[in-house]
């Protein structure tokens, strides 16, 4: 088996970032990437790094998807686990 240090239990995770309007989804626009990481908490720390922190978890859609919403700014983002 080839592992590489640092990689092992890494998953991919689309991500979804977009406006809201009345806290729904409005999609008037968005971004969408996927990052690398071994759960969402990790990946939402990721898109952190980016899209600045202040990230709050709204509710787990399932295991493996989540909705969070930006502190102090109409924007959500979406996770997902990429099957």
């Amino acid at each position: 088996m080839n592992y590489q240090k640092g990689n092992r239990g890494l998953k991919s995770y689309t991500v979804e970032i977009t406006d809201t309007y009345g806290g729904e989804p409005n999609y008037c626009w968005v971004r969408r990437f996927e990052v690398s990481a071994s759960s969402i908490l990790g990946a939402i720390k990721k898109v952190g790094t980016v899209y600045s922190k202040g990230w709050t978890l709204d509710h787990k859609i399932d295991k493996y998807s989540a909705r969070y919403n930006k502190k102090g700014a109409p924007i959500c983002c979406f996770l997902e686990l990429k099957e």
